[in-house]
């Protein structure tokens, strides 16, 4: 194993993980440092309710997507972002 390949991990993100007690604890926990790692301004998590929705389950940040609401696969960028199985980072999101 090349010194480059070394993994390091915050211990805070450690600490966290171990201190969760549930999954929804845990998802949490990895929504946050998600965003405090890639230095993003939102982080959130959706899973596959049924065949046809996901549900926000985690959120970190401000914005107008909330921890709980559903959303349909097809025809969103959220179902995109799911069928592609592949993490998505918006430069900005801002209106201007």
């Amino acid at each position: 194993m090349d010194a480059n390949d070394d993994l390091q991990i915050p211990i805070g993100l450690l600490n966290d993980v171990y201190a969760a007690r549930s999954r929804d604890d845990l998802l949490e926990v990895y929504s946050r440092w998600s965003a405090r790692l890639i230095h993003a301004d939102r982080c959130g998590i959706a899973l596959q309710t049924d065949d046809d929705h996901l549900m926000v389950t985690s959120m970190t940040g401000e914005g107008n997507i909330g921890q709980g609401e559903r959303f349909r696969i097809e025809g969103t960028l959220l179902g995109q972002v799911f069928s592609a199985q592949t993490p998505l980072l918006i430069e900005n999101l801002s209106l201007e």
